[in-house]
């Protein structure tokens, strides 16, 4: 073997992919690669006649490489940077695919077996169909590559793919033609059936059915650097379908760990995990909730992670903005699951006021009555002992400041019904509630510092309960009602 190439002999073992896996260290490019065990085929290679020598050429392209594996690379890269598809869908040869430098799947496969056949490469062409990311499957069938790296082992590759793709009838040239190379046979088989069972390298081979009734999946899956096995498990054992991937983070994220579900419950707690590639900020969104990255878990080597329990019937969605950009780019989006009672039950458990009644209520500034000494879950039974639709204001911006005992709870309050207000003040000197210029100061005041005091508001407007923080100053509101003459 050549002193370039080491076997790094934990070469391991699976189970799956019909054996043996090997792990190999390209010495040179400093580069770990994986191959796959595979008994070359003993039957006739299914490609056209060819009249090119092709050993010059692919000598050429292959020029400085050292090991076949590094071959196999030039050469795909090569056919990525240099061959377009055929919109007109009608050179499949590589004579035709070299001379012309377009062509459909089969060019593409020709021309990389033919220039790999001239250096003394063993390369099996695969036959069968494919879908895309959106479930389509390709009308005239499919093909794609094994490309031996050694006697028995060797890599799969899609280099139409991974050259580009077609929007309407325009060929896109990918940025990253990486993706579809060296590509693991479990990644390969949610969007490549081989008319052969023995190219598709699994454990538990798939009949074609089952293979065209999975969910699709996205090589933006691979862009973001998300766990293959993950995928493969969670789409064909779990029969789930993964979430909606948008491209705009592509050089920012990776992602390392997320739900692999498109949809997500009410109440369950999920865990995100994302690797930042570049100077940018970061986010978890659901409807009102936003969760930026200074709140997240810094775990080092430019990782964040997030466990969340989703608490809103609204999408959830992962997004990221960078120094390019002054608006936010979703990255990944789910839906959300209807949600039972039970659900809801979860959440409130943790997160009192995301309960959907509590969410509708009016003016919920939680932090002030936090400061107020109303916790959460008081706010929440008091909230649905009196009806309440919208709460008074409170404030505090001035210094004022006290610890609620007993205040009506209701912005709206009806002129000739009597309303009772009892606190600790915290600041101050005086304290009175003023509805239309009447003020009320006959406060009792307990042993302990407690202030109470019942009123009967008469007119109808505003009802303020001031306070004057010192001696001799102008009086402050603290909190803010409105009288009217007959509640709705």
């Amino acid at each position: 073997m050549n002193k370039l190439l080491s076997l790094i002999v934990v070469a391991f073992c699976f189970h799956s992919y019909n054996g043996m896996a090997k792990i190999y260290m390209d010495d040179e490019q400093d580069e770990t690669y994986t191959s796959y065990y595979k008994k070359p085929s003993s039957g006739k290679p299914r490609v056209s006649n060819s009249v090119i020598s092709y050993k010059g050429i692919a000598t050429k392209i292959t020029e400085g490489c050292n090991t076949d594996y590094q071959r196999i690379k030039a050469i795909y890269q090569w056919l990525c940077d240099h061959i377009v598809y055929d919109t007109s869908f009608k050179i499949v040869t590589a004579d035709e695919c070299y001379s012309t430098g377009k062509g459909v799947c089969q060019a593409y496969n020709e021309l990389f077996y033919q220039l790999a056949k001239g250096i003394g490469i063993k390369v099996e062409v695969i036959d069968g169909v494919s879908k895309d990311k959106k479930g389509n499957v390709e009308n005239f069938g499919h093909s794609w590559l094994f490309a031996y790296t050694s006697e028995d082992h060797g890599i799969f590759m899609d280099p139409t793919w991974g050259a580009g793709y077609l929007d309407g009838n325009r060929f896109v040239r990918k940025r990253n033609c990486w993706t579809w190379f060296n590509v693991a046979p479990e990644w390969l088989i949610l969007s490549h059936f081989p008319r052969e069972k023995e190219y598709q390298l699994i454990d538990n081979p798939m009949n074609k059915e089952e293979f065209l009734s999975m969910s699709p999946v996205s090589d933006l899956c691979l862009e973001y650097g998300m766990n293959v096995h993950d995928i493969y498990k969670s789409i064909r054992e779990e029969g789930n379908t993964l979430p909606q991937l948008y491209s705009k983070g592509e050089g920012l994220i990776d992602i390392t760990d997320l739900p692999l579900r498109s949809s997500l419950k009410v109440g369950e707690q999920y865990t995100f995990r994302i690797r930042l590639k570049a100077d940018c900020d970061l986010s978890l969104n659901n409807n009102t909730i936003s969760i930026r990255k200074e709140d997240w878990k810094d775990e080092g080597d430019s990782i964040y992670s997030l466990h969340y329990m989703v608490r809103d019937v609204e999408s959830l969605s992962i997004g990221v903005k960078d120094e390019t950009n002054d608006y936010w780019n979703v990255v990944v989006n789910y839906s959300i699951e209807q949600p039972t009672e039970e659900d809801w039950k979860k959440v409130e458990d943790m997160f009192p006021l995301s309960a959907p009644d509590i969410m509708s209520v009016k003016s919920l500034y939680t932090d002030r009555w936090n400061k107020a000494g109303v916790d959460d879950h008081k706010l929440v039974s008091l909230i649905r002992e009196h009806h309440v639709s919208e709460l008074p204001m409170l404030f505090f911006e001035n210094g004022q400041d006290l610890t609620i005992v007993s205040v009506p709870m209701t912005k709206e309050l009806q002129s000739g019904v009597v309303y009772s207000f009892s606190f600790y003040p915290k600041a101050g000197v005086k304290w009175a509630v003023v509805n239309n210029n009447k003020w009320y100061t006959d406060w009792q005041i307990s042993d302990d510092g407690m202030y109470s005091m019942s009123i009967t508001p008469t007119a109808a407007g505003p009802l303020y309960l001031y306070v004057q923080i010192e001696q001799g100053q102008s009086y402050w509101p603290c909190m803010q009602y409105e009288v009217v003459s007959e509640l709705p």
